[in-house]
Order: structure tokens, then C-alpha cells, then sequence
């Protein structure tokens, strides 16, 4: 509309014949097209922004995202892999039915329970402000499911028929019933970067499921969470996908308990256990089970039921569809809250001991461990490795020994302790990777500073294909970047690693000066204070 308006406001003065009018309606023509131009300008730069705050937000910690990961690939780029009995599998649609039932396999459960009695308790139904706040919480833009309507289109059929939304939810709730229709997915298959694309694990499976169950599921999810919260039905040492917990919590409370246990002059193991495709390996009837013992409201369990049940994964493109029955979804918001009631009995069976403490964030699972000795380790981790090994055996889940690792936080470490998971040995390692921060056996951070290091220099390789000195884009536009995807990048988790001392302060200088030499586009011998200056970014 405003380009219209400037074109029409150009056309008028060009057809002005009196000199003087002429020259005050191209004084008037010109002043709008400025302030069009200046409008175009902070359009293009807050929507640039908008787009970098929404790449940190998928995943802050991980290694960068869509905004210049070419590697980044959607299930069309599948390789050739090899079934079971070692046959090369030939074309796409099969290699992608064979991951998928992967991810997603059959099993022979015959203790899928039932809800005890038709009498359904006293409940709320669903209100008109129990929806909307669903929907401000949901993202127009997401990907649909195999019904094809966006978000969008389901919040205008809410906004135009409230009382027919509002009524179709409730007999659902009434009756206890998820329709099938809404149970049906299609799955989006993410390579797992740097990993052997020819192995079905290294496949991140996101399930698009139909808006309308995705609303339906909210609303049970959030009801459920309330109620587990509200009870203290989970462990507080359970940090994933709980409200007002981030992972910051349990990277602090891991420097807290070693550093309380170095003052109590005691060492500590920290053994890091990796649950191979933990989410879809979870059986149906164990949630079930699990929901009776903790007695959640019947209607809850008596919906929960048949949300998990009738369950298919659907591919159209390739037509073929299959049923499940077993796994929690990624991409539902209620499967989540549902793993975290297993993950609940190991912590309560292991957080008993002052000396053993088992932090969980979801899946991942850190056991820290305090001893007087070294040598003590190796019998001191027996008891506690043998409880996860039980836990994991009664919910059918598999422990990799083989990812698995283990630190000892000492100076000097002279002999390593041996540490036996299911009769084979846990790795040792001088640093662990836990949630983006690499926490090396001095606690010295070191190591994490490289990590960064060899993070920013393949971002800024990246930025280089498209900023030169003399051509590309402008400064500007990589300044934005960098102050919004590079710096909260390198200064993910700062409040846990950074310390006051001269070699940290250099490492860190030395990331920054890399990153902003793109910007400010100088020579490698102009100095860290200079380029600082001339970025306008502070140290």
C-alpha cells in the first residue's frame, strides 16, 4: 500500500506543469519516500531479527542450526543402509519404512491395562480461557499433520464457532475418548550430525501430528503437570520438561555437589549413562501402570489410555502406513511428562544414599558419586549401577555401556578406577559433555573454551562464504548476527564455567576478536580493543 501510495505521489508532481507547485509536491514526494525507505529498512531488520532469536530458540547449545548448517537435510537425503539380515535395502520409500519402524517397533504386550471401572470422577470440563491460552502459546508457522490444517486455520474455526470447538473437547473428556483421526502422524526424519547416516539410530524422528489432537493433547498435558506438581509426584532432581526449570539448574547443582564434597575432603565420580532411543522404547502399560500408583484423576488416566492406543504412522508420499504400540512421541506435548513418571522411579530408588546423587534432565542420566579414595570407586559404583541396571530392565530400556563415560574430579588422576556396567566396562574420560558445557576433570573450563573455539571458527568459515572485506553483505547485517546466534552461542552457560582468572580472559578475548574481525572487516594485526571500538560491541 505505501509503495502504491509513492509511486502515485511521484506520478502527481512529475505531471505538475506550475513551477512552484511542482516543487512543493516533489518536496512533499521526497519526505515520504524517505520515511517509506527508512520504514522497508527497520522492517527487513526486525524481521532479520526475529528470524536469529527464532534459530537460538530451537536449540541453544547445539551446533548451528538452520541459518547456515548446510549439512541440515530432511529425510530426502536418506542413505543406502543395510536391513537385518545384512541386504542392501534399494529404494527410498523402503529405506524410510525401515527406519521407521525402527523408531517406532511392535512388541507383544499383554499387560496393557484398562481404566478399572466406566464411572468416570468428577471433573472440570474445558473452558473457553483453558483453550485460548493453548493457542497463544502455539506458533501459526508450525508444520501441519497428516490432515494438512495449520494451526492458523484451527485457531479462525475456534475464533468464528467457540461453542463448537469448545463442546466437540468436552465429549471428548466426557467420554474418555482421543479420535483416531487425531492419532495419526507423520514423521519428520533429522540426521543426527556427525554420525553414520547408514545406521536407522542416527535418525532424530519428530512426529507432525493434527492440530486438533495437538490441542487436545495440550490441554490433558497441562492438566496432568499440574497435578504431578502440584502433589510432588517428581523428583526435584529432575530438570527436563518442567516449567521453570532450565538447564542451568542441573549443571548447578553438579559444581555444587562436587565442590561440597572436595570441602568435605571427599573425590567424585560422575558417570554419564546414555538410554538407547529412550523415548521410543517406553511401554504403554508401565505409564498406565504408573499413572494407578499415583493415583492421577481417573478421567486423566481413563483419556491418557486412549491417547496411547490405535496409534499409526502415516507416509503418504510413499503410501504406506503401519500401527504401533510402544514409545512416548517426540513432538507431543503430553509423551514427555509421561517418560518423566518412569524416569521418576530411578531417582526416587537411587537419592537415598548422602553419598550417591542422580540427576536426570529427560533421558540423560549423571550419577555423582562421593568416595575418600580412587581405588574405593570401583566397588563404591556397584550398587548404584545395579539399580539402573534393574530400573532399566523392568521398563525394557537399554543402557549403552559403549556411549557411556566416566570422570573422576581430581588433580592427577595415577590409576583409574575400573567401573562395570552390565559386565562391561564404562569408558574413562578427562571431560564430559553434559548439556552444551564440557566439564573436564580440574573443573580448570579449558577444555569447554576449545569447544567454543572450534565452534566459532566454523561459524565464522560459514560467514565468510557470503562477508568479505570488499564484497558480501554489510556490517550491519553481520553484527546482528553475531549479537544475536554467535555471542549467545559462546556465552551459553557462562554463569556456570566463567571465572575471573588471566587465561579464560584471553581465550575469551580471542573468540570475540575472530568474531568481530567479520564485522569490522580488518587485518588479523589490528588489536582486540581497536576492533572492539570500530564493532561497537563491548569486550
Amino acid at each position: 500500500m505505501e509503495r502504491s501510495r509513492n509511486i502515485a505521489l511521484r506520478r502527481r508532481f512529475q505531471a505538475t506543469s506550475e513551477p512552484d507547485e511542482r516543487i512543493r509536491r516533489k518536496i512533499y514526494f521526497k519526505r515520504e519516500l524517505t520515511k517509506y525507505k527508512r520504514t522497508c529498512i527497520e522492517t527487513k531488520m526486525a524481521t532479520f531479527r526475529d528470524r536469529l532469536d527464532k534459530i537460538v530458540v530451537v536449540n541453544t547449545f547445539d551446533s548451528f542450526y538452520r541459518l547456515i548448517d548446510d549439512r541440515f537435510s530432511t529425510s530426502r537425503d536418506l542413505v543406502q543402509m543395510l536391513n537385518d539380515n545384512g541386504q542392501e535395502i534399494d529404494t527410498h520409500s523402503k529405506i524410510r519404512e525401515y527406519i521407521l519402524k525402527f523408531h517406532f517397533p511392535p512388541i507383544d504386550d499383554d499387560e496393557i491395562l484398562s481404566v478399572q471401572s466406566d464411572k468416570i470422577s468428577e471433573f472440570d470440563l474445558f473452558t473457553e480461557e483453558e483453550i485460548f491460552s493453548i493457542f497463544e502459546d502455539c506458533k501459526n508457522d508450525k508444520s501441519p499433520g497428516p490432515d494438512g490444517l495449520t494451526m492458523g486455520i484451527t485457531k479462525e474455526i475456534f475464533f468464528d464457532n467457540k461453542s463448537l470447538f469448545i463442546n466437540l473437547l468436552n465429549l471428548c473428556l466426557y467420554k474418555g475418548i482421543f479420535p483416531k483421526v487425531w492419532k495419526r502422524a507423520n514423521v519428520a526424519l533429522i540426521p543426527k550430525s556427525g554420525k553414520d547416516l547408514r545406521l536407522p539410530n542416527n535418525y532424530r524422528s519428530i512426529c507432525l501430528l493434527p492440530v486438533w489432537g495437538k490441542v487436545l493433547d495440550k490441554i490433558l498435558a497441562k492438566r496432568l503437570s499440574y497435578f504431578l506438581e502440584q502433589n510432588n509426584k517428581l523428583h526435584d532432581l529432575q530438570f527436563g520438561f518442567r516449567k521453570d526449570r532450565n538447564t542451568f539448574l542441573p549443571l548447578h547443582e553438579v559444581i555444587n555437589t562436587i565442590t561440597t564434597n572436595k570441602n568435605n575432603n571427599l573425590l567424585t565420580a560422575m558417570i554419564s549413562l546414555d538410554i538407547s532411543n529412550a523415548f521410543n522404547s517406553v511401554r504403554w502399560s508401565d505409564i498406565i501402570r504408573i499413572l494407578f500408583e499415583e493415583e492421577v484423576p481417573e478421567y486423566l488416566i481413563k483419556m491418557i489410555r486412549d491417547f496411547l492406543s490405535d496409534r499409526f504412522i502415516v507416509d503418504e508420499e510413499n503410501c504406506f502406513e503401519f500401527q504401533y504400540n510402544v514409545g512416548v512421541l517426540q513432538g507431543s506435548c503430553l509423551d514427555p511428562i509421561l517418560f518423566l513418571l518412569i524416569a521418576d522411579r530411578l531417582l526416587r530408588d537411587l537419592n537415598t544414599d548422602d553419598k550417591t546423587k542422580v540427576i536426570m534432565f529427560a533421558d540423560d542420566i549423571l550419577i555423582l558419586i562421593a568416595d575418600s579414595a580412587v581405588y574405593r570407586f570401583s566397588e563404591s559404583t556397584k550398587i548404584p549401577l545395579h539399580k539402573v541396571s534393574l530400573w532399566a530392565e523392568n521398563h525394557r530400556l537399554k543402557i549403552n555401556p559403549l556411549k557411556s563415560v566416566y570422570t573422576v574430579f581430581i588433580k592427577k588422576l595415577t590409576r583409574r578406577p575400573q567401573i562395570l556396567f552390565q559386565q562391561s566396562n564404562i569408558k574413562f574420560s578427562s571431560e564430559i559433555k553434559y548439556l552444551g558445557i564440557v566439564i573436564d576433570h580440574n573443573l580448570s573450563w579449558i577444555p569447554h573454551l576449545n569447544y567454543l573455539k572450534k565452534k566459532s571458527l566454523t561459524l565464522q568459515n560459514k560467514l565468510i562464504r557470503f562477508c568479505r572485506a570488499t564484497w558480501g553483505v554489510e556490517s550491519e547485517v553481520v553484527k546482528e548476527i553475531y549479537l544475536r546466534v554467535t555471542e549467545r552461542i559462546l556465552m551459553y552457560g557462562s554463569e556456570i564455567w566463567y571465572r575471573d582468572t588471566a587465561i579464560i580472559n584471553r581465550k575469551i578475548q580471542s573468540l570475540q576478536c575472530n568474531a568481530l574481525r567479520n564485522i569490522t572487516k580488518t587485518y588479523k594485526t589490528v588489536s582486540t580493543l581497536s576492533i572492539q571500538v570500530l564493532a561497537g560491541i563491548p569486550p
